[in-house]
């Protein structure tokens, strides 16, 4: 078990997640899945410019989890340094 507030202070290479005090690899690093995460942010950016869409924050999505999704997107950026407060997750 991993406490949370270890995580949040540690920097991980690779990166990794963390789900009830256990750090989770996240399975990333494939060229094809690399281009569409590009695409997306691209895109995205691009058609909605006031939207901000950024690769893998660090994101809260319960007080004993902290994902990193592939892509996010925020209509403002937060204040903190890591998303307290997603509209969606799962």
């Amino acid at each position: 078990m991993t406490p949370l507030e270890e995580y949040l202070r540690t920097s991980y290479d690779p990166d990794v997640e963390y789900v009830d005090g256990t750090l989770v690899d996240r399975v990333v690093g494939e060229l094809s899945h690399s281009l569409v995460q590009r695409n997306l942010i691209v895109a995205l950016s691009r058609n909605h410019p006031r939207v901000y869409a950024v690769p893998a924050l660090r994101s809260q999505t319960s007080p004993t989890r902290y994902r990193l999704p592939d892509v996010c997107v925020m209509l403002e950026l937060p204040k903190t340094k890591y998303l307290l407060e997603a509209a969606l997750s799962g």
